[in-house]
Parts: C-alpha cells; sequence; structure tokens
C-alpha cells in the first residue's frame, strides 16, 4: 500500500513544481502566497482521497526501516 502512495505523492510533487516554476516565469509572475497555498496543499488533497478510498495503512517494521534509509536522503 505504501509503494502506490509514495508514487502518488513524487507524481504529484513533480506536477506541482513543474507548473509553478512555468507561472513564476514571465510577466504574469503568481504572487507568493498562491506558491506556497500550492506547496501545502497540492499532495494533501491527492493523498486525502487516497485515504479517504483505501483507508489508512498499517506500519509495519518493513516502513521503519524504509524510512530510516530514505530519512538522510530528503536531508540532502
Amino acid at each position: 500500500m505504501w509503494l502506490p502512495l509514495m508514487l502518488g505523492a513524487a507524481f504529484a510533487q513533480a506536477v506541482k513544481d513543474l507548473c509553478l516554476k512555468q507561472s513564476m516565469t514571465g510577466i504574469g509572475a503568481v504572487p507568493a502566497i498562491v506558491v506556497v497555498w500550492a506547496y501545502c496543499a497540492t499532495t494533501t488533497m491527492f493523498l486525502s482521497l487516497v485515504v479517504c478510498v483505501e483507508g489508512i495503512p498499517a506500519l509495519t517494521p518493513g516502513f521503519w526501516w524504509s524510512l530510516l534509509a530514505t530519512g538522510p536522503l530528503a536531508a540532502v
């Protein structure tokens, strides 16, 4: 269950970043408040729909090991 959630979040973040970079360049630049809202809301809206349909996945030991392995990568 975590793999589809992870892939969905990564896809939503990539699309959000692409749209924000395109909209912030040029003459019609987007205000900062819109950028902040998009960073906070995009993935949350997508994943809330998935969690409502599928429920909250159980946290198994594999989750904690993967979190430990990928945590330092997020810091970089």
